[in-house]
């Protein structure tokens, strides 16, 4: 085992597009290890766009909007959703362990990481969603125990207010037996949340650790360039990990078995029946996507509407196609013959 620093930014976008700058800055500048990012607003479709920051990290999280998507069409601002962008160089030491609309769980190293957006002021049932978050954080971190932990986010509320929301974080806090950093690094005790518009301003992201001894630095982050009405946090701490001889940067000791891709039989496929199944799930598409154009050409509804029903037809579009997959075409190992010739020469 040897130590090393492991570092995470955490930020609340406030908007893909109005967090995206930051984002690059800090990749093209610290390449920091770990960004835990909150309310990103994509929809399931948009999902891949944290794809194009650059090919070093990879992503994992989802949208908040995937229920009011599937209920019809998307009407008002986009809201929430939380992902973590993770270096490449860590993939080895990474597990993916749960992912909800407002927390995401992964490990890295000896670490459990917690991303986490909790309700702002002013959401209905405010209290209980909040009560249940905390509930299945807990649950998970109880789960993995013998691992340290930090959980990141924006908490929409300042921890040293009168909040009712204020007392069950605290308690959440000294039974998890959480460490607030910026109370560590006092410097770094200021305003994350700065609205000029509004005229308003507050202290509402964090960052907690259960192992104050192994943070080496936090601070609140200015960049030149931010579009998003919060900071970001940035904190650096001792993690243990295993290597192979050489840099980080290298090979890591692998030990997972090799992958084993699939791919569609079409040639041994009941076609007919797929067609038939993905022609009576796709007309009614046809249809509603006519009327749809229908509106917009009458000017009835705006391109927010229409680009909103777009994203939900082409998830409708891929779930059909899908499920017609697996009733009406057998898969098979890819590259069959390969996989087989390297599996006998295993075993000699």
């Amino acid at each position: 085992m040897m130590a090393v620093k492991l570092s995470v930014v955490s930020f609340n976008m406030h908007g893909f597009y109005q967090g995206s700058p930051v984002i690059r800055d800090m990749i093209a500048s610290h390449k920091p290890d770990v960004f835990l990012l909150q309310e990103h607003w994509l929809t399931p479709a948009n999902m891949s766009k944290f794809d194009t920051f650059t090919d070093n990290y990879f992503s994992f999280g989802c949208s908040a909007m995937a229920k009011h998507i599937e209920t019809g069409m998307l009407r008002g601002r986009p809201f929430g959703g939380v992902v973590a962008l993770i270096n490449n160089d860590w993939r080895s030491y990474t597990e993916t362990i749960h992912c909800d609309d407002r927390y995401i769980i992964l490990r890295v190293a000896n670490y459990i990481l917690i991303n986490v957006y909790l309700p702002c002021s002013g959401t209905p049932d405010r209290s209980l969603l909040c009560e249940d978050l905390l509930a299945d954080v807990w649950s998970w971190r109880d789960r993995y125990r013998e691992y340290k932990c930090i959980i990141a986010g924006d908490f929409n509320v300042d921890l040293q207010s009168n909040d009712p929301i204020v007392h069950r974080i605290q308690s959440f806090m000294q039974d998890c037996r959480l460490t607030r950093c910026d109370v560590l690094f006092p410097n770094a005790n200021v305003n994350t949340y700065v609205n000029i518009a509004l005229n308003q301003e507050s202290h509402i992201d964090y960052i907690l650790t259960s192992c104050s001894d192994d943070i080496a630095d936090f601070g609140v982050l200015d960049p030149d360039i931010n579009f998003s009405d919060h900071f970001p946090l940035s904190v650096t701490f001792q993690c243990d990990v295993a290597f192979n001889s050489g840099p980080r940067t290298r090979s890591y000791k692998h030990t997972r078995p090799k992958p084993i891709q699939l791919q569609l039989r079409w040639d041994q496929a009941d076609t007919l029946s797929f067609y038939n199944f993905t022609r009576h799930h796709l007309e009614p598409l046809s249809v509603s996507l006519n009327d749809i154009l229908l509106l917009y050409n009458n000017n009835a509804i705006g391109e927010t509407e229409v680009c909103a029903y777009i994203d939900s037809c082409y998830n409708d579009i891929v779930r059909v196609l899908n499920a017609g997959d697996e009733m009406y075409v057998p898969v098979c190992r890819k590259n069959f013959h390969k996989f087989w010739w390297d599996e006998e020469m295993d075993l000699l």
